[in-house]
């Protein structure tokens, strides 16, 4: 009795560019918002968020027993973060948090890994570097601009979902088109 719910878009067709803000704002949208609304609240398994280097934004549920208040609060993400306030140690901690994603000690694998994309996308140690700079220079101020960002994505209501068959056909009219997985 659950499902898998993705809504999202392109920032970059917005007028938006890629920063490394971002990244705390999607610490931000992961532990505090998703966590409680669609996790704590809504009974999902959990759900995740992300800010592509590409353009691309998404939000993803999974084994969510929500499918309509689950797109309603991806809806209001934009609302949470033009309201968002907390303390200036509780905000240092959503920037350690990205840094520690940034650097920490990678296997020969990740290495090769993550050295054959930079090669191929002409990703520079600079371009990292300034991500990290801009993570590091990210005020809770910052993040208010990124609001109407969130609306203008989600309002082009770009989203799919996965899962019970029933729960999906209740909510049909949020659908263009239903595609059974197998017959």
């Amino acid at each position: 009795n659950v499902q898998y719910v993705a809504k999202g878009g392109n920032f970059f067709r917005k007028g938006y560019s890629y920063t490394g803000k971002l990244r705390v704002l999607n610490n931000i949208l992961e532990n505090e918002y998703l966590y409680q609304n669609i996790r704590v609240q809504g009974g999902a398994y959990g759900a995740f968020s992300g800010f592509e280097l590409n353009g691309y934004q998404y939000f993803c549920s999974y084994r969510d027993p929500n499918l309509d208040n689950t797109l309603l609060v991806y809806d209001n993400a934009g609302d949470f973060i033009r309201n968002f306030k907390c303390s200036k140690w509780e905000f240092d901690r959503y920037i350690i948090g990205v840094i520690s994603d940034l650097d920490y000690p990678f296997s020969p694998e990740t290495k090769a890994g993550i050295s054959d994309s930079d090669f191929i996308t002409d990703f520079k140690a600079e371009d990292r570097q300034q991500i990290r700079n801009e993570v590091l220079s990210t005020k809770l101020e910052d993040l208010a601009a990124y609001a109407d960002m969130l609306d203008a994505i989600m309002t082009k209501n770009h989203y799919c979902a996965v899962g019970n068959e029933h729960q999906i056909k209740a909510s049909a009219e949020l659908f263009d088109n239903l595609t059974p997985l197998y017959e």
